[in-house]
């Protein structure tokens, strides 16, 4: 459905002259990426709306995929299992936020146990865009930088007594990244081990 509706697009605009018809492949992929990112995004906003946690949401949306971009890991098959393990995530991170007593220590902890996780695993690319050693490298670089960055903020919000909730978010968007990262690893292993790669 949603490739018939970008090739249409695609199609109106390479008629119109607005777009050459030798690039509408890559015109097509460009459009169906920032429709389903959109409906991501609107699909994790409308959770959070949901359990009146917007601004919390919105939070964890910006810490997550910053890391996320960089650090790579499991990806879904499919884009109904892309988009189903997204809205599964965010009602998870967020109920986590709602269930979890505001114990100080948890936050800084669990950002140095999964910055140590993600530190050792990343970056992983998936099938579709395997990483040269160029981007390795500069993924990496990355990510530890956001790691450090993670951990610092974290760590004046602990010390500060400022914000627990803010803290906790961080601890679980870097929760979300090392347990993608882990399951990417698995499948690499698996795959490997069983003569798919």
């Amino acid at each position: 459905m949603l490739e018939q509706f970008t090739t249409r697009v695609v199609d109106g605009l390479c008629e119109s002259g607005l777009a050459a018809r030798e690039d509408a492949e890559i015109y097509q992929f460009g459009l169906e990426a920032v429709l389903l990112k959109t409906f991501h995004l609107l699909t994790m906003l409308t959770v959070g709306f949901l359990v009146g946690m917007v601004l919390q949401t919105m939070l964890f949306i910006i810490f997550f995929s910053f890391l996320r971009v960089y650090a790579g890991g499991f990806h879904a098959k499919t884009k109904t299992g892309c988009w189903m393990i997204s809205w599964a995530m965010t009602a998870a991170v967020l109920l986590g936020v709602k269930a979890c007593p505001p114990v100080r220590w948890i936050s800084p902890v669990g950002v140095a146990v999964c910055s140590a996780v993600i530190a050792a695993l990343a970056p992983l690319g998936c099938d579709s865009k395997p990483l040269d050693a160029a981007e390795t490298r500069h993924y990496r670089k990355t990510v530890l930088i956001l790691v450090a960055v993670y951990a610092a903020l974290s760590s004046v919000l602990f010390w500060t007594n400022w914000s627990f909730q803010i803290s906790f978010l961080i601890f679980l968007s870097e929760l979300t990244v090392s347990a993608s990262l882990i399951l990417r690893k698995l499948q690499l292993q698996f795959a490997f081990r069983f003569g798919k790669y």
